[in-house]
């Protein structure tokens, strides 16, 4: 029944309500006009496989800096690496100067034998530094199957972090597409290095955002690769505006900026057929229908005895939620204390506000709960139809894999999704990976779950996913 429960869609709303009021995406808008100009003339080169061939000159002659290796214990060791971004050569000023040095980890099996399969790790949102892809990817990997990682992390994260920027929420829309450029670059130059080193067959994998960007960096690499995108999709948009996420969007700021400023219109494909390309993506006005809608009008009396209600099971809620340390559910290895107690523990908390869970029924109202969120989450205006569909146009323009270059055609391809994810609403979009893709070494898995606990209590099935696709390049484990 919990673990049920916990699965569905319902999750990610109610992780997502409980720390909406910590950070909120693009709080400094869209980002500075000449960095999309830049962009645009950036993407013009990576789509022309010709003009990549000086690029990959160039990042052939990035200098990696590797310290000593420490031997962690007797299935690996971990060495530090470091090297300035491509991207902070090729289009200066683009990255902020926090992001220019990119920083990495490599982790290598002790036990290697004449096979050296080597995956690189992008990081999800949140995933600042390198512990969490250590303890719970490349150290398995490693000791289970003698699989490398190369765990880099991500600009405008970690180390790399501007210091005017909360937690993980970048400030402009802008910076996720600079993400994607910088990690295209420094992906292939890691690449170049690793085969230098002797490492292969070669793969790139994230969860998230990462599965993301690991789709845009496995596009500017012309060789066979191992690719394996984790709770990611063909398109960023929906996850800003259809997603739960959607609710931590500064949509009044984006809004003044849009109005105000013409020239971000500029920055827009107007040819029939990105417009076509548009409608033939996307589910057109998913944001205002579906469990997104927030319920209908009451009179002002019902609406202020409700409120006030409402009011005390939010602040409940987030009370709750907030004293959750989640690092007590993991053992110093990285493994999880009990099979299930996270999620036992999560409904334990719930279960102590009684507007929620009736105890003579044993019910739990999931629709009362999206009452509640639907008042805290929709204080600020909301974002008219014209900002969604340049905020959708834009995101396309940028993210969506059908502008890119499809891996090499002997790349084995594995998506793994999540049946109930709500931060990647895949029932918004029309094009499946398959149909970018459509060769037949790409797959797509479903796991039982919602995205946060695919997340956190499904790194079993990424690293499955990992190791089939170097099975798929003749390696044997």
């Amino acid at each position: 029944m919990v673990t049920s429960v916990l699965r569905n869609a319902s999750s990610d709303k109610i992780f997502r309500s409980a720390t909406q009021y910590m950070t909120k995406f693009f709080n400094h808008g869209w980002g500075d006009i000449e960095t999309y100009q830049q962009l645009n003339r950036l993407q013009k080169i990576v789509f022309d496989k010709n003009q990549m061939k000086d690029v990959y000159h160039f990042l052939q002659t990035v200098d990696i800096k590797l310290s000593k290796g420490q031997k962690l214990n007797s299935c690996m060791t971990v060495y530090k690496g470091e090297f300035r971004s491509p991207l902070a050569s090729l289009a200066p000023k683009m990255l902020p100067l926090e992001s220019e040095t990119a920083h990495f980890q490599l982790v290598i099996p002790n036990n290697w034998n004449t096979q050296k399969p080597l995956t690189i790790q992008l990081a999800g949102t949140g995933d600042h530094f390198f512990w969490r892809r250590r303890q719970f990817m490349a150290a398995p990997l490693a000791k289970d199957y003698n699989i490398a990682s190369i765990i880099l992390e991500n600009p405008f994260y970690g180390y790399r972090k501007p210091k005017n920027q909360s937690r993980s929420a970048v400030n402009h829309v802008s910076d996720i597409f600079v993400m994607g450029a910088a990690l295209m670059l420094e992906c292939c130059t890691l690449l170049f290095w690793c085969e230098e080193q002797g490492y292969g067959p070669l793969g790139i994998t994230g969860v998230s955002m990462g599965g993301h960007m690991a789709t845009i960096a496995a596009s500017g690499w012309h060789k066979p690769i191992a690719l394996v995108p984790c709770l990611s999709w063909t398109s960023a948009g929906p996850a800003f505006t259809e997603g739960v996420l959607s609710h931590a969007v500064c949509w009044d700021v984006l809004e003044k900026q849009l109005s105000t400023n013409p020239k971000y219109n500029e920055m827009l494909r107007k040819d029939e057929a990105f417009k076509q390309m548009l409608q033939n993506h996307y589910i057109e006005n998913a944001l205002y229908g579906n469990d997104n809608h927030p319920p209908a009008p009451k009179s002002d009396s019902t609406a202020a005895t409700e409120t006030s209600a409402l009011s005390g099971m939010y602040n409940s809620v987030t009370s709750l939620f907030s004293n959750i340390q989640l690092g007590q559910y993991f053992d110093l290895k990285g493994k999880k204390i009990g099979p299930s107690s996270l999620e036992m523990d999560l409904m334990k908390y719930l279960y102590t506000v009684p507007q929620l869970y009736n105890s003579t029924t044993k019910y739990f109202n999931f629709d009362h709960l999206k009452e509640l969120i639907w008042p805290y989450e929709n204080e600020s205006k909301q974002p008219s139809k014209e900002t969604i569909d340049y905020m959708t146009a834009i995101m396309d323009q940028a993210t969506h894999l059908a502008h890119y270059n499809r891996p090499h055609e002997d790349s084995p391809i594995i998506f793994v999704s999540a049946e109930h994810d709500r931060y990647i609403p895949r029932e918004c979009y029309k094009v499946t990976p398959m149909d970018v893709y459509g060769n037949h070494k790409t797959e797509v898995r479903t796991i039982d779950a919602g995205h946060v606990l695919a997340i956190i209590q499904h790194h079993e099935e990424f690293r499955d996913a990992i190791r089939d696709a170097f099975v798929k390049m003749g390696c044997t484990f």
